[in-house]
């Protein structure tokens, strides 16, 4: 018997199963976003805890390296041994001459992507005892004799020093700080930090591209730079000092620290003799200050092993074959987390002054040297 189908019921049902389709169709839609949305949330979620497990780990180095380093400053403040004592004095090798901005090897050693850094301060000019004629010659070793240029800086600088409120000829005082964009006071006393020396009249502008950090200091109180610790930065700005002169200083000390001011006289006569008196008045041959900046890197990407010592009774802080983790190039600025500390010899840790999560460290000595020869 033939089956009569029932159109009717079909083209009523029709349009339904579209409806329904569509439906589907936006479900599917819907729930891809959703998923998507989930997936993306959750990789979100990993990046952020990943990260925030580096950062954890990456500050763990840092306070391990301050703390490692700060226990060196100590160590090697030490008494000498009875080892060191059969070694002749004009043999012995001072150990606080490490801290002149090499790589550290310190005695307990860090994982290997830390890199540890240690300036000695003797090696900066020191600003706490400026004087202006000191300071007049610090500037013409920047822009030369033009006293057209210089004496309004020097005004400029004992109005910002000085307690009263009169303004030298070419000096500033409250009305001119006043009128700036951003209106502040002068100090009207001692700097208290470096870069308040950028907010004195025009000094931003000699000083503005300067590392301060590696050239000046406000802790110690020395009178003249120790050319066995001072930067080629520091160096760049001794008045009367030159490329050919810095570059050599840098090589002498590298075989054999200077002793005394005859070593330096050695180098300076067959280059110019006429400016050894200009240079040696900036020079100060004590041993060391109580004052040090430790710079502190670390990198992600290296392996972090801790490095096992070859020799415990190895003196690490001379171990200049450490390669460093970056070689950046000639005119890269490096930046590292730095800590000023005061030593207080052995028996105590040293004091924290200041801290620079972003401390720039000093150039290398092919940039200072091609910068000083531009002068």
């Amino acid at each position: 018997m033939p089956v009569r189908l029932n159109t009717a019921f079909m083209r009523v049902n029709k349009p339904q199963r579209g409806a329904l389709l569509i439906i589907v169709m936006w479900f599917l839609v819907m729930l891809t976003l959703l998923v998507g949305t989930l997936v993306s949330e959750t990789r979100l979620s990993a990046k952020v805890a990943f990260y925030n497990k580096t950062g954890v780990n990456r500050w763990a180095l840092i306070l391990r390296a301050l703390r490692q380093t700060e226990m060196e400053l100590m160590l090697q403040r030490m008494p000498p041994d009875e080892e060191t004592h059969k070694i002749p004095i004009s043999e012995r090798q001072d150990p606080l001459l490490a801290f002149d901005g090499r790589l550290l090897a310190l005695t307990y050693p860090l994982p290997a992507n830390v890199e540890v850094r240690a300036f000695d301060h003797i090696g900066k000019l020191s600003l706490l005892r400026m004087n202006v004629d000191s300071l007049q010659k610090i500037l013409e070793q920047r822009l030369g004799k033009d006293l057209q240029k210089i004496t309004p800086l020097l005004d400029a600088w004992q109005d910002w020093m000085d307690a009263d409120k009169l303004k030298r000829l070419n000096g500033a005082e409250d009305e001119y700080y006043q009128s700036l964009k951003q209106p502040y006071l002068p100090r009207n006393g001692a700097l208290e930090t470096l870069d308040e020396l950028l907010l004195i009249k025009g000094f931003k502008e000699v000083f503005g591209e300067v590392n301060l950090e590696s050239v000046f200091t406000l802790f110690s109180h020395h009178q003249g730079v120790n050319p066995n610790f001072a930067s080629m930065d520091a160096l760049a700005w001794i008045p009367s000092m030159n490329a050919e002169i810095a570059q050599k200083i840098i090589h002498h000390r590298a075989k054999k620290p200077f002793k005394n001011i005859n070593e330096l006289n050695e180098i300076l006569q067959p280059i110019n003799p006429e400016i050894f008196n200009d240079i040696s008045v900036w020079l100060n041959f004590a041993n060391t200050s109580n004052y040090y900046t430790i710079a502190i890197q670390v990198n992600d990407d290296a392996p972090s092993e801790d490095s096992a010592p070859d020799d415990q009774n190895h003196s690490p802080s001379f171990d200049n074959d450490k390669e460093p983790l970056e070689k950046p190039s000639q005119f890269d600025h490096v930046f590292a987390y730095t800590a000023t500390v005061q030593a207080h010899g052995y028996a105590q840790p040293p004091k924290v002054l200041q801290v620079r999560p972003y401390g720039e460290l000093p150039q290398a000595a092919e940039s200072a040297t091609a910068e000083i020869g531009q002068k």
